[in-house]
């Protein structure tokens, strides 16, 4: 993907554009009934996609594990006390360079990853 200036700017920041964050679930983390576990969204920095800059389809690319994708809003996270940076991934193989990469940063306690969970929506691999 071509970098853009304007989104050069925003490496290592907060951002505050209003965009969804997806993140890669593995089975295990897609109940039966169709809603995401509290466990697709553990530790202090939980890696994401911004989904303004790699499509949902891009995002399952990445891991054949992945069979689905949790997506919350960028602004929830900061509102139950957590924090969201744009930290874009440069490798030597340009295969694996993510220009999307973000994390949500902070302690995710039982009841925050739940919360995470509770307000991300599931689009599952076809």
């Amino acid at each position: 993907m071509e970098k853009k200036d304007s989104q050069l700017k925003l490496f290592g920041e907060n951002f505050n554009t209003d965009v969804d964050l997806d993140r890669g679930l593995i089975e295990d983390w897609i109940r039966e009934d169709g809603t995401i576990s509290p466990g697709a969204f553990t530790g202090d920095e939980c890696s994401v996609n911004r989904n303004d800059m790699r499509t949902k389809e891009e995002t399952l690319k990445q891991d054949a594990k992945w069979r689905g994708i949790g997506s919350v809003n960028n602004r929830y996270p900061k509102q139950i006390g957590l924090d969201v940076k744009h930290m874009p991934i440069y490798s030597d193989n340009s295969n694996e360079n993510n220009i999307a990469h973000c994390v949500i940063l902070g302690k995710k306690t039982g009841s925050i990853r739940k919360k995470l969970a509770n307000n991300a929506t599931l689009t599952k691999r076809n």
